[in-house]
């Protein structure tokens, strides 16, 4: 058992929908939460850092939420140590800033020609704070909850956080090599962040790996991004972007690409060519057509032989369970539920 879930089973229908082997039915997360718990308890002070960085107190409420939590299908206990997509940009000296629901780095790279080259220090704060909450995480989950490894932002998106956004499409536009080389230079940051923290996920006990798309493998998983590709041509992704994305695939023991929202869509195929990428997420964002809307797109990833994430609201039942009931081979989806009768529809519609 995992919490009140009984994880055996859950991890066994993960296996069978990695191998594309689930022929009864999608896998399904639902869930619901019994009372209002968000400001309870109170963090150590009124600071935006207490709300991210209170680890006792965001602990309290990670605990008190899966114990008045009703879950459905495959969906399991899970803390996602969270620093937000830029993590891995302040392990390497970027200043972190923290708002409500979100974080960002402050780039410091100016100039390609005066940066001295990336330094992995192990006594960066950042880095030292992201190992102390994951091994606190873990060490005191009694078997309630997964950990997860925290949001890693390499490749493109790594780039973006040391230079500034704006700057990086301005070098993609007038030295592209520098950023390929630059996405390299990261990869072995991106390998190291990856197996530490995993091995501290595995120290006492745990089995397997999962991060924030709450997917579970039972080797070294993760999920592969480069939110900036929605700013460039096919051409460029594939160029310069693309290979390290596959270099990423080829380290993992299975990796799912986070396909964000429909700007995104236009490099699918060259991700579909990358034959270690196990899967495709694909999140509609936010204001955009839902994703009962892309299921010729969803259709196509599956005929490729990749697993497919995607997030669907209450109001899309019927029209995914037509789709996907005849062949629901490696496919996810993750309901979007925010009231109890909508989730017990979901729960009995899947029989769960």
């Amino acid at each position: 058992m995992l919490g009140n879930v009984d994880f055996q089973k859950i991890s066994q229908r993960f296996e069978a929908f990695w191998e594309r082997k689930n022929t009864d039915r999608p896998l399904v997360s639902a869930a619901y939460v019994n009372a209002d718990l968000s400001k309870h308890p109170a963090f150590a002070d009124s600071s935006m850092d207490a709300e991210w960085l209170d680890k006792k107190a965001i602990y309290e409420r990670i605990v008190a939420q899966f114990s008045n939590m009703q879950m459905f299908g495959e969906y399991f206990p899970h803390w996602n140590i969270n620093f937000g997509p830029d993590i891995l940009g302040a392990v390497l000296g970027c200043e972190l800033n923290f708002a409500p629901g979100t974080s960002w780095s402050k780039p410091f790279v100016s100039s390609w020609e005066n940066f001295p080259g990336i330094h992995f220090d192990e006594g960066n704060p950042w880095w030292k704070t992201l190992l102390e909450f994951t091994e606190y995480a873990v060490a005191n989950s009694g078997g309630g909850y997964y950990v997860g490894i925290t949001d890693l932002h390499p490749g493109g998106d790594g780039v973006c956080a040391i230079r500034g956004v704006e700057e990086t499409l301005i070098d993609l536009a007038e030295d592209p090599d520098v950023i390929k080389k630059m996405t390299f230079e990261l990869l072995p940051v991106f390998k190291k962040m990856v197996d530490d923290t995993y091995a501290l996920t595995l120290k006492h006990g745990q089995k397997g790996s999962s991060n924030w798309t709450r997917l579970w493998h039972p080797g070294k998983f993760y999920v592969t991004s480069c939110d900036m590709c929605c700013m460039l041509s096919k051409p460029m992704f594939d160029e310069y972007i693309l290979p390290e994305l596959a270099a990423e695939s080829d380290y993992l023991d299975a990796s799912i690409y986070h396909l964000d929202g429909p700007d995104a869509i236009k490099h699918l195929d060259s991700l579909l060519s990358i034959d270690s990428l196990n899967g495709i997420q694909y999140v509609p964002g936010d204001g955009c057509l839902p994703a009962s809307h892309f299921i010729p797109m969803l259709k196509k990833i599956q005929a490729a032989g990749k697993v497919v994430q995607t997030y669907v609201l209450a109001d899309e039942l019927d029209v995914m369970y037509e789709a996907f009931k005849d062949d629901p081979r490696g496919i996810f989806l993750q309901y979007n539920c925010s009231k109890k009768e909508e989730v017990e529809l979901v729960a009995q519609r899947y029989n769960l």
